[in-house]
C-alpha cells in the first residue's frame, strides 16, 4: 500500500479499500507495475488519482494483463489514453479479447478503425452495448 501513499491521503485508501477490500492482498510490485503502466501512458497522478478513486478494481489484475490490453489498444490506434481512462476507468477491466471483439463487432457495422479507436477514447462505455 506504500504506493497508494504516495498519491492518496490515507482517508482516501480506506475509501478504495472499502470499494476494492481485496486491494490489500496485492502484491507490491504488482501494485507498482501496474501504476507505472498506466503513468508511461500520459496518465498524469491527478488522472490516476481519478482512475483509481472510480475504478480501484483494475489493480487486482496482474501487471501483464494492463501491458496486453494496452498493446492491444496501441495496435488498434488508441493514443489518448489519459482521455480514454478518464472517460471509462473501466476500459482497464477489459481483455484484449473483448477489444478485439468490439472492434470486429464495429467493423461489421461499418466503422472504420480511426472510428472505432475514437469511440474507445471519447466514449469507452460502448464497449459494454
Amino acid at each position: 500500500m506504500d504506493i497508494l501513499l504516495q498519491l492518496f491521503h490515507p482517508k482516501e485508501i480506506e475509501k478504495i479499500i472499502e470499494k476494492c477490500s481485496d486491494i490489500k492482498f496485492v502484491q507490491k510490485d504488482n501494485l507498482r507495475s501496474i501504476i507505472k503502466i498506466i503513468a508511461n501512458q500520459n496518465c498524469n497522478n491527478h488522472i490516476l488519482r481519478y482512475i483509481i478513486m472510480n475504478n480501484p478494481s483494475f489493480l487486482l489484475r496482474d501487471s501483464s494483463e494492463i501491458e496486453e490490453l494496452i498493446q492491444i489498444l496501441k495496435e488498434y490506434g488508441v493514443v489518448d489514453f489519459d482521455l480514454a481512462f478518464t472517460v471509462y476507468p473501466y476500459l482497464l477491466n477489459k481483455s484484449a479479447y473483448e477489444i478485439d471483439n468490439f472492434y470486429i463487432k464495429k467493423h461489421q457495422e461499418g466503422y472504420s478503425n480511426e472510428d472505432i479507436s475514437e469511440i474507445l477514447e471519447v466514449q469507452g462505455f460502448l464497449i459494454d452495448r
